[in-house]
């Protein structure tokens, strides 16, 4: 028993460090239904093969999407309850949660993360976005910027803070105000995002080479073509 119980503590700790939100019938109305943000869930099976094969992409999704959309996973063999509400008969089901939470739409797009997160942009349904708290601030290394760019929400900029070269000992990767200033740039009225925030904690010279900057101190541009 504390075997299967550590093996669940490690499942629930991998799920957030992915940005997926593991959901109950405990957390589920208030995280979705009550949401007036757009959701993508999973409802999945831990013995289904197929499951498995999604989970990492699932997870890879989400993170490329969380200031997009809300991913979510729910374990049917031990919320039995959602699963008859929303009448799961086979597993993955994958549901959209849009505006009109009880009307939830069935997901029909691939099950690769490039596939969920392009069907993601072309979804009428996420043009709900997310809450203006989850407008974060993504930290970047070299190996992110790509994605970073490419993903953006249509028609979003993107803009990228360069930090100091060496770090004072304490000092935070990355500053709070600058997600101040992330929070700043989502509109009111939709909750969508209207400039996507990167940061860069120190001189990361093949960003530099890459983006064809000139310096980076305290340097902030709007990069969107550079996804190109």
């Amino acid at each position: 028993m504390r075997f299967a119980a550590a093996i669940f503590l490690v499942a629930l700790h991998a799920m957030a460090v992915a940005h997926v939100h593991v959901l109950t019938e405990k957390t589920f109305k208030k995280e979705v239904l009550d949401s007036p943000d757009y959701w993508l869930v999973e409802f999945y099976a831990p013995w289904c093969g197929h499951c498995k094969q999604l989970e990492p992409e699932w997870k890879k999704a989400a993170k490329t999407l969380k200031t997009t959309a809300k991913l979510g996973a729910v374990d049917c063999t031990s919320n039995e309850q959602l699963a008859q509400q929303f009448g799961i008969q086979g597993y993955p089901t994958i549901k959209e949660f849009g505006k009109n939470k009880n009307k939830p739409q069935d997901y029909r797009g691939g099950r690769t993360a490039r596939e969920i997160v392009q069907y993601v942009k072309a979804s009428p349904l996420a043009a709900l976005g997310v809450s203006s708290s989850d407008a974060a601030v993504q930290v970047l290394q070299y190996k992110d910027v790509y994605s970073f760019l490419a993903t953006a929400p249509p028609k979003t900029p993107s803009a990228i803070l360069f930090g100091r070269n060496k770090r004072k000992k304490g000092e935070k990767a990355k500053p709070r105000w600058l997600n101040e200033v992330a929070q700043s740039f989502v509109s009111p009225d939709t909750k969508s995002i209207l400039v996507q925030f990167g940061f860069v904690a120190g001189s990361e010279a093949k960003i530099v080479k890459h983006l064809g900057l000139d310096g980076t101190s305290a340097c902030v541009r709007s990069l969107k073509q550079r996804a190109r």
